[in-house]
């Protein structure tokens, strides 16, 4: 109805909507210091603007503006109006000299003339805070219910209201005055409907003219959020519940987890917090408030407040547009102009003069707010000309350092005032001061923070200001280092708690809690370092979220891919050859699968890892001294026992002090991590098992408790084993079993995985696995109709990893991997090995050993040394006369060295035929009871033995050193070679069988009883199981599985011994797969030259003859022998015995074989 005369209007217009908008206006009193324009295209230029937006009006009101100036005062110093004096009803529009709440009630007829009814009261008076509502009570206002219920037109909604705080405290009656209060009639003589006996009431008050009180204001970070805080000002318009809290941390952690919580305020009179759900600024005496910007973002020394979704209004403060954020942010805090920055996209931001911000979609604003600095987990503000009432002590600190050091670690401090140059004191008070020589640095709230590090190949995650639970032994440690290590070895430690800057004490549970000066260090799973990030692994977890559809091969090419790309935070594999690339390091339980979260930066430098976070500095430095650049800084870090890591400040680098660090964007930090241990792998030979060794690793389930002092005891336990899945070494002669395929990554341990059954052939040793594949598939599609061949092709091949058995044909494989799959058999070539003084010795060049021994000219001096002792386990070669001999087993780069690991013992055995006998020869082994004199040649041991009752065989301790010897138990012994008497010798079907009269063997092969003793022999020699013949009775012979006699006088055993022939009048056992350790090097063409010629050199030159071909053949010059699939040795035996026989009768009996045979049944 157009403006109000004597008050300042704006019109408030819509050109495009036809709906009477052309005789709105706002008004305002006339001493109002608020210059209001109104613009329906648009904000207005360089103004202060809010939009005005009614989405479901069609008539383009979605850029229409109320603007002014910006104004943050005056401050009002008027008394607020008394009552009843003070206040006025008018039926007839605004009074003169009078501000005014309109009445209104829409759902009134016109006749009723409601529209223009106002409350009012004097101009010169404060403004009381009186708001009228016909929708119901106002949020953060004491309102009192209008209703006339005589009155149908919907009075019963309507209110008028004043603030929380305000202190009027007013009363409706609808019939007439309150009895005691005084009242006001609100009169509308049009209205019917008894509207002549309705009065608004209060006790007689004349409020005080309030003393201005300048309210200070600083932005402090607490919880994530940034706060504006401000003194004698209170936050209206509504609280989030009824709750009220004591202390202001309380409120405020309260608040910062409620998205319905807009800021908190504190009241002097009952000294409470409230949250508040509005954001109306108060004056209130000596109250304050405290209001959530935004969640918070340190950079260039100040805390911004960071809101998503919004922009600020008004003008820019440079036309420039800035490409990244922490460029705009550097300009915006080096302006005078600039106290907030707009960001479009993360390559277009504007800096901004203004501060009121509105929503909108898909940008992000940053308001500037005070200088910040971070101590013991705390924030602290710099605000000049200020203090603090209330000092906590008498103490001064030298400092800013040591006043912050000594504030975070007393929980009654509120901040360190600095006095003057080297002068701060403690505040214990929390009322600002105004006091121009004086800065205050009021502390704000414990500000959360997580870095990480590299430390064994373990991913630590330091939380601070946190403390964990838990502790373990009870141990306070000084170093970091020295934590870390303990840590890492101890089962039940997850993680320790570092506090008071240099004590760490181990912690067995992740539950933390927040503590001002702590930070907790908790241990995750392996780490790796690859393509110059470190990656936290994940076992049976995958990550969430894609950022390319593209996958990978290897966990190589997918973490190069993610290391480059922002989007990425960690690689997952999927399955077998795909990876893919994850957005999230969320992690969901996912069998069979393995996640990597993409943490810090990670590179190495003088054998350290050294991790890069961003937004970091060190909390306290060791020194002032600086350095030009990291890798000098890095050094003399390495160098410092106090020294954490480096920060880098501009183009300057400085020594951090421990490891406590502190939210600061402008810098960065590189965290001083654990030495570099570059885990070996090599393969062992031991048992008639493949070992597969990794250094700096560990079964992370122990099979049993039992703890064995050699590693070659706790190999040998493990071979016996079935759930044994190998051995940990855990510390100086501690070796456990192992249980499972979990392993983890430890410092100083070693584990040794039973990797499968071993072979050897052309100089490699064969790992055998069923139902396995190589996880490359093949090499090549040519099949091989033998593994002999397969194996042949394969050892020539470096790009070969095994054969493959599929469907009876051998096929070259590669991958480094077995990978599970029925119906395939794989021999995965593993390591070179050489067979010497009884050894599998595996071979690596570029490596050596640790713990010297002793040091010899030739290798096979050092190899025979190493070979008897019980503490070498193994030999390095240093050039052509060096040869070293080692305790360690544990190989470490070498350049040009070449280091033989000795694994287990190699054993052979066979059967040769001397005189009537059987003798079984087993290597290295001696028999025990040796007696009479040395014998020095084979033959003579034979024939000493054949006339000796006493003897059960002999032992060769070496060329030329035999004797005899009265038991047939064994004893390993490097080099020896045992020779036991056995049974009557019979040769049958191409074997050597010992006769045992009077004995039987146990266990039978088949359910066949044979009726002759050749039948039986036949069918012995073709089975796999079966290792001799017991006759049981007449035309009853069995084949069994035992080969250990046991006596049965009714009975006679024939157990089965090597293939021997006889040729050149001697004796010759043929052992396949086996060479003598050392031949001649003339060639022979044939079998038949090579056993004339050894027959010819005598038996203590030639002790048989090796087959590397079909017409290669060499004479052995060494009775010992080791296992080789290239070849097969034909070991020369006694000479060939020629039997007569001869019947001898008596009492009417033949004789033969020492039983008696009635003569009558002999014709």
């Amino acid at each position: 109805r157009g403006p109000i005369a004597g008050q300042k209007c704006a019109q408030i217009v819509e050109g495009a909507d036809p709906h009477t908008w052309k005789d709105n206006f706002l008004c305002l009193p006339p001493n109002t210091p608020y210059k209001l324009q109104w613009s329906s295209a648009g904000p207005v230029k360089d103004k202060e603007c809010i939009q005005w937006l009614e989405a479901a009006d069609p008539h383009t009101w979605k850029d229409n503006y109320l603007c002014a100036d910006k104004l943050s005062g005056p401050a009002m110093k008027a008394a607020r109006p008394a009552w009843p004096g003070d206040f006025k009803w008018s039926f007839a529009g605004v009074p003169a000299g009078y501000s005014c709440a309109r009445i209104l009630e829409l759902a009134e007829p016109a006749p009723h003339t409601w529209h223009d009814n106002f409350f009012c009261w004097k101009n010169d008076k404060a403004d009381p805070g009186m708001r009228w509502s016909m929708a119901g009570p106002l949020p953060g206002h004491k309102c009192v219910n209008t209703e006339e219920k005589a009155d149908p037109h919907t009075w019963q909604d309507n209110f008028i209201c004043v603030p929380d705080n305000s202190p009027y405290d007013l009363k409706w009656s609808s019939a007439g005055p309150i009895k005691g209060l005084e009242c006001i009639q609100w009169l509308e003589a049009a209205d019917p409907h008894t509207w002549k006996d309705n009065y608004l009431c209060h006790t007689a008050l004349t409020p005080v003219a309030p003393v201005h009180l300048a309210s200070v204001s600083y932005t402090m970070v607490y919880g994530g959020y940034s706060w504006g805080y401000k003194t004698n000002i209170v936050l209206g318009g509504g609280f989030v519940g009824t709750t009220t809290y004591d202390t202001q941390a309380k409120a405020l952690t309260a608040c910062y987890g409620n998205t319905k919580c807009l800021g908190v305020s504190y009241t002097p009179e009952d000294k409470k917090y409230r949250l508040n759900a509005a954001v109306t600024e108060v004056s209130h005496p000596n109250g304050k408030h405290w209001l959530k910007k935004g969640t918070s973002y340190t950079y260039y020394g100040r805390v911004w407040s960071h809101k998503t979704g919004y922009q600020v209004t008004g003008a820019k403060a440079a036309t420039t547009k800035y490409t990244d954020l922490k460029t705009a942010l550097a300009a915006c805090a080096s302006s005078d102009d600039c106290n907030a920055v707009n960001k479009h996209s993360t390559t277009e931001l504007y800096l901004m003069k203004g501060t009121t911000v509105e929503a909108k979609s898909g940008m992000a604003c940053y308001l500037q707010g005070d200088t910040v600095a971070q101590y013991g987990g705390y924030s602290y503000t710099s605000l000049s000309g200020m203090t603090y009432g209330g000092w906590l002590s008498s103490t001064e600190y030298t400092t800013y350092t040591l006043g912050l050091k000594a504030c975070s670690s007393n929980s009654k401090c509120t901040g360190v005032t600095k006095l003057s140059t080297g002068k701060y004191r403690l505040n214990s008070g929390s009322t600002v001061t105004s006091n121009t020589k004086y800065t205050l640095y009021p502390r704000g709230g414990l500000s959360s923070s997580v870095y990480y590090y590299n430390y064994d190949n373990k991913v630590f995650a330091a939380h601070s200001p946190y403390a964990m639970t838990g502790k373990i032994d009870g141990v306070t440690y000084t170093t970091r280092a020295t934590a870390l290590d303990k840590c890492v070895q101890y089962e039940k430690c997850i993680g320790f708690t570092q506090s008071a800057y240099n004590k760490y004490y181990l912690n067995s549970a992740t539950t933390m809690t927040k503590t001002a000066g702590n930070i907790a260090h908790v241990m995750h799973e392996t780490a790796l370092v690859s393509s110059g990030y470190m990656w936290q692994q994940y076992t049976g977890k995958a990550l969430t979220g894609t950022a390319t559809t593209t996958t990978y091969t290897t966990f190589a090419l997918a973490a190069k891919a993610c290391s480059s790309n922002s989007a990425c935070k960690g690689v997952t594999y999927v399955s077998a050859k795909k990876y893919q690339l994850n957005s999230s390091v969320t992690t969901q339980t996912k069998s069979g699968q393995i996640g990597w979260a993409k943490r810090g930066a990670t590179t190495s430098y003088k054998s350290y890892y050294w991790t890069a976070h961003n937004g970091f500095k060190g909390q306290e430095y060791v020194s002032t001294t600086s350095y030009s650049s990291l890798n000098a800084a890095q050094v003399k870090c390495l160098a410092t026992s106090t020294c954490g890591g480096v920060t880098k400040n501009g183009a300057k680098y400085y020594l951090n002090k421990y490891h406590s660090l502190s939210s600061n964007s402008g810098t960065s930090v590189y965290i001083k991590g654990g030495e570099v241990t570059t885990p070996i792998t090599v393969y062992l030979s031991y048992g008639g098992y493949t070992w597969k060794m990794k250094s700096h690793w560990h079964f992370k389930t122990k099979l049993t408790t039992t703890k064995y002092t050699t590693r070659n005891a706790a190999l040998l336990a493990c071979t016996k084993n079935a759930k044994c899945m190998g051995i940990s070494y855990e510390a100086a002669k501690e070796y456990y079993l192992g249980s499972g395929t979990a392993y983890g990554s430890l410092k100083y341990r070693k584990m040794f995985i039973k990797y499968g059954t071993m072979s050897t052939y052309g100089g490699y040793t064969w790992t055998y696995k069923k139902d396995y594949t190589l996880d490359g598939g093949y090499l090549a599609t040519t099949a091989y109709t033998t593994k002999a061949l397969g194996m042949t092709a394969c050892k020539s091949k470096s790009t070969c990893k095994g054969v493959i058995l599929k469907g009876g044909k051998y096929y070259m494989g590669k991958g480094d991997s077995f990978s599970s799959s029925s119906g395939y058999t794989t021999y995965k070539k593993t390591s070179t090995v050489k067979k010497l003084k009884d050894h599998y010795w595996s071979v690596y060049s570029g490596y050596t050993l640790s713990g010297d021994i002793k040091s010899y000219t030739t290798l096979t001096l050092a190899i025979t040394a190493c070979a008897s002792s019980t503490t070498c386990h193994g030999v390095t070669t240093h050039s052509s006369k060096v040869h070293k001999t080692h305790t360690g087993y544990t190989p470490s780069t070498g350049s040009g060295k070449t280091t033989y690991i000795k694994g287990s013992t190699y054993s052979s055995s066979y059967s040769t035929r001397y005189a009537s006998h059987v003798y079984m020869v087993y290597q290295p082994y001696v028999l025990a009871t040796a007696y009479g004199s040395k014998i020095t040649t084979r033959a003579a041991a034979f024939k000493a033995c054949e006339a000796d009752k006493d003897c059960n065989g002999f032992t060769r301790y070496g060329a030329g050193n035999f004797k005899l010897c009265k038991k047939a138990t064994k004893t390993l012994t490097v080099g020896a070679a045992a020779y036991i008497r056995s049974g009557t010798s019979i040769i049958s079907g191409g074997r050597l069988w010992g006769l045992y009269e009077g004995y039987t063997l146990t266990g039978y092969a088949d359910t066949t009883k044979y009726a002759s003793e050749a039948k039986a022999m036949t069918a012995c020699t073709s089975s796999s199981t079966c290792k001799g013949i017991t006759k049981e009775a007449a035309a009853n012979y069995r084949i069994n599985t035992g080969y250990s006699p046991s006596e049965k006088s009714t009975m006679e055993c024939f157990i089965m011994g090597s293939s021997v022939a006889t040729s050149n009048s001697y004796y010759w056992t043929t052992k396949s797969s086996y060479e003598f350790d050392t031949v001649g090097t003339t060639k022979y063409t044939t079998l038949a030259n090579a056993k004339t010629a050894c027959v010819k050199a005598g038996a203590s030159k030639c002790m048989g003859v090796t087959m590397h071909g079909s017409t290669e053949y060499y004479l052995g010059s060494v009775r010992t022998i080791h296992p080789n699939s290239d070849y097969t040795i034909y070991i020369l035996g006694g000479p060939e015995v020629s039997v007569t026989t001869v019947d001898i009768s008596y009492a009417d009996y033949a004789w033969t074989k020492k039983k008696k045979v009635p003569i009558a049944t002999l014709r």
